[in-house]
Parts: structure tokens; sequence; C-alpha cells
């Protein structure tokens, strides 16, 4: 009876979304508006265990599903907010790359490793330009 029990506070939880998670709540009250600030958002909200891991050689990378997902979905990255806005005036264009180069530079700066956000941006627009030159001469 008490697994039951259990069982039924735990669906509860998950049905009404009511399962505390201090970091993403954190991360989503920051709400940045620019790059500087989407970096020092994480840096005010990701435990250390998340900063070593994203360190580590293709770090990011792994991240991109995950904790990328989250930032693309709830900094607005795919709905045109304000921290979108702000990168595509940089040149980014795609919200994948936007959350790419957050998580990057987060942990380039916790590496010890520089960072240069101009030219991602420049990675960014050239891969939608090839994209697009690509789909126009499939057709």
């Amino acid at each position: 009876m008490r697994r039951v029990a259990l069982l039924l506070v735990a669906a509860a939880t998950l049905a009404t979304g009511a399962a505390a998670d201090p970091v993403g709540d954190k991360l989503i009250a920051c709400a940045p508006a620019t790059f500087e600030a989407a970096v020092k958002c994480l840096d005010d909200g990701l435990p250390a265990a998340t900063r070593a891991q994203l360190v580590q050689p293709g770090g990011t990378a792994l991240a991109h599903h995950g904790l990328g997902t989250f930032l693309r979905n709830q900094w607005g990255l795919w709905k045109n907010g304000p921290l979108a806005v702000s990168m595509r005036e940089m040149g980014f264009r795609s919200p994948d790359d936007m959350s790419g180069a957050i998580l990057s530079a987060y942990a380039a700066r916790h590496g010890g490793a520089p960072y240069d956000v101009r030219a991602a941006a420049a990675a960014s627009t050239n891969n939608g330009r090839e994209a697009a030159d690509r789909e126009r001469q499939s057709k």
C-alpha cells in the first residue's frame, strides 16, 4: 500500500510540474537579454558538477540536447525573445548555434581557453547561407 501511495504522489508531482528544480528555476528567472548576460546567468546558476562536465572535451556537444534545449526553450531562442534578437544582431541565425555559443563561451571561460564570439556568429551566418544555397541548388 505504501508503494502505491508513493507512486501516486510521484505521478501527481510529475503531472502538475510541482517537482522543485532550483537550478532550472534560477536559470528561468535570470532571463538574459544579451550574450554576456546569458553567460553570466550560467555562472550564477549552474552547479559545479555541470561546469566540470561542460569544460571536458566534447562537453558542450553532449549538453546540446539537455541543457542546450533548456536554454533554447526557456530563454526564447526559438520564439524571437530578447536574447535571440540580440544574438541575431551579432550575426547568429540558428537557435542551435546561439545556445552552442553560450555554452561554448561558458566552457571556455571556466576552462581557461579563449572564445571568439564574433567568429562563432560569422560561422552561424555562413552555415545558414550554405544551407540556403544547397536548398536552392537542389530544386
